[in-house]
């Protein structure tokens, strides 16, 4: 993943410094709306790549759980709040 730009998480200087994320509402019934909220904190220095990946999980008629997922575009990053 280095290769992509992404560092190693075994990393003494971790990239994130901090994160944070808030549902509202925290569950949706169907046909309702939901407004997802994040923000990350990265380390000082050069721009970074940040992915974020999330999923849905939603129960289908059958009773089956199923999910959803959905990523954020990659795109570099100067430290800062996004």
């Amino acid at each position: 993943m280095e290769l992509f730009g992404y560092v190693d998480p075994q990393d003494e200087n971790p990239l994130v410094v901090s994160a944070s994320l808030s549902l509202q509402p925290p569950e949706v019934l169907i046909g309702g709306r939901n407004e997802i909220q994040y923000e990350v904190a990265v380390r000082d220095g050069e721009p970074v790549h940040i992915r974020v990946e999330y999923g849905i999980y939603f129960v289908k008629a059958e009773g089956r759980h199923s999910e959803n997922p959905f990523c954020y575009p990659i795109k570099p990053y100067l430290a800062a709040r996004i």
